[in-house]
């Protein structure tokens, strides 16, 4: 699900006053980011698969009132780069004494 640029809310919307409005808002901000660098780094024909997987990982978060969009993006990155063959880098390690 895309929202389109000239559907994006602005903080004068109606809703956006209640506890929700700043929460699509922020998702909004964020998945746009996250298309915007698959687009750069990939082409357009990544985009709708990266998309599906960023919805598919907001719907599994139990975030309750005030999800991680962040953590959603970067679990939604961390599966094209994993469909796409592409080696996440190891976690980092500090030198032993």
């Amino acid at each position: 699900m895309m929202i389109a640029a000239d559907s994006r809310l602005s903080p004068t919307d109606s809703y956006t006053d209640d506890c929700y409005g700043f929460l699509v808002l922020e998702a909004e901000a964020e998945l746009g980011a996250f298309r915007t660098a698959i687009h750069e780094m990939f082409g357009e024909p990544l985009v709708r698969i990266a998309m599906n997987l960023w919805m598919e990982e907001l719907e599994r978060t139990d975030g309750g009132q005030n999800p991680c969009f962040r953590r959603i993006t970067i679990a939604a990155a961390s599966r094209l780069a994993a469909a796409l063959g592409i080696p996440c880098a190891a976690p980092a390690t500090t030198p032993s004494d």
